[in-house]
């Protein structure tokens, strides 16, 4: 649901920052929802058995937690690239060829 929202919100959110950043919100939102929600659907697992509960709960937090490590080291990686470039054009400026 929340890979939907993202892409749906950046074919509607063309050019327009503001819309684009409300979308990646709500898509962040949903997917945070989606880890404490499986967690406590595990919760139910005690009251409710271990059928139809477990597996979903389970692979939900797996598939939420990977977009959140995958969404951190994204992040990560563009902040460190981006420190690179505006380092290297310091430089430039102030070594002219």
């Amino acid at each position: 649901m929340a890979f939907v929202v993202n892409m749906a919100g950046n074919g509607i959110a063309q050019g327009n920052q503001t819309m684009a950043m409300i979308f990646s919100s709500i898509g962040g939102l949903l997917i945070f929802a989606g880890i404490v929600l499986g967690i406590i659907a595990l919760f139910g697992v005690r009251r409710h058995g271990r059928k139809g509960i477990l597996g979903f709960a389970s692979t939900g937090i797996a598939i939420n937690t990977f977009l959140v490590v995958s969404a951190v080291l994204t992040v990560q990686s563009a902040v460190a690239r981006a420190e690179q470039v505006r380092k290297m054009q310091q430089q430039q400026q102030q070594n002219p060829q």
